[in-house]
Order: C-alpha cells, then structure tokens, then sequence
C-alpha cells in the first residue's frame, strides 16, 4: 500500500512539474 502511494505521489509530481515548465515556457516567451 505505501509503495502505492509513493508511485502516485511521485506521477503527480512530475505531472506538476511538467505544468510549472509549461508555464515557464509561456512566461519566457
């Protein structure tokens, strides 16, 4: 079960992530 929720925890960090460097890139240009 723990290892569950860190396979979830870290697709949602790189799901926030990728939205932070979308919003970079269209703050950049």
């Amino acid at each position: 079960m723990a290892k569950n929720r860190n396979i979830i925890r870290e697709q949602n960090l790189a799901l926030v992530m990728r939205q932070f460097f979308k919003n970079e890139r269209l703050l950049a240009a």
